[in-house]
């Protein structure tokens, strides 16, 4: 690569500089990976740059650069000696990473390795507080995130305070039926799952935690009940699920008004000696 002025702005870049550009689309995303690449792409050209690789992740998020394969192919491939392209785009910062901390580390790794880096959505100016604006947009995206998690534990909790599952599938001998438990700010119909014993299933459970409470092998209880294969590792979550007395867990709160109890206290607590006996052996 030629030597380039270190104090030239990214957006100064001479004509014929060789480009890579990073997309990243998550869900909730108001811009697409196509419609990212396009507006790059209306960039280089007006530039008269030249792109030489692109590296794309498709609906993963940003909360880390755990997973996220192009990007650790890029950053891999931006150590490399002799330096491969001149400059790397993104559509925003926020696509190295919205922790704070990783951001930083890998923009300030590409920038000691002669990489000049542009975000087409950050308007960072070319000035000596250029790194105090970059740092609150990097505040701005972590923080981002946690507001985010914040009203997603708070729009789940409302859900288990209904009686409905907040999360995950709901459990082996329960069916759900829909449950309306608000409005939306589009007017729309807000529902819940509440879950409701299986008629065919919920039998079943029972019987599994009769045969379990008296000493039944898995081998034998699978043979009566089909509920899992007799080997499955699933048969100790199974019996150690306490939603078959009603007591549901989430967010370190116990309810009790979501799962009907299928079995009760003084079997399901039968069932968890031997059970406890025999995964300490």
């Amino acid at each position: 690569m030629s030597s380039l002025p270190e104090d030239i702005d990214p957006k100064d870049m001479p004509p014929g500089t060789k480009i890579w550009y990073y997309v990243r689309h998550s869900p909730g995303d108001n811009q697409t990976i196509d419609s990212q690449v396009a507006a790059i792409r209306r960039l280089v050209k007006e530039k008269g740059w030249l792109i030489t690789r692109e590296f794309k992740d498709e609906s993963l998020s940003g909360v880390s650069t755990r997973n996220r394969k192009a990007f650790e192919l890029m950053i891999h491939l931006a150590r490399q000696k002799p330096r491969q392209a001149d400059m790397l785009i993104v559509w925003e910062f926020s696509r190295f990473a919205r922790n704070q901390v990783d951001s930083q580390f890998h923009r300030a790794e590409l920038r000691r390795n002669g990489w000049k880096l542009l975000s087409m959505k950050d308007d960072i100016p070319k000035s000596p507080i250029s790194p105090i604006f970059e740092a609150l947009i990097d505040w701005k995206n972590e923080q981002f995130i946690i507001d985010l998690r914040a009203n997603t534990k708070r729009g789940l909790r409302y859900i288990a305070d209904q009686g409905c599952v907040p999360t995950g599938p709901v459990a082996k001998g329960y069916i759900y039926q829909g449950k309306q438990i608000g409005v939306t700010r589009e007017g729309v119909l807000r529902m819940g799952r509440k879950p409701e014993p299986d008629p065919e299933v919920a039998p079943l459970v029972v019987t599994a935690f009769e045969m379990k409470a008296v000493g039944a092998p898995y081998e034998v209880i699978a043979q009566k009940t089909s509920l899992y294969p007799a080997k499955s590792g699933s048969w100790h979550s199974f019996f150690h699920n306490r939603v078959y007395i009603g007591e549901y867990e989430f967010d370190g709160e116990v309810f009790r008004t979501i799962y009907p109890p299928l079995v009760s206290t003084v079997l399901f607590e039968a069932v968890q000696k031997p059970l406890s006996l025999h995964f300490s052996n």
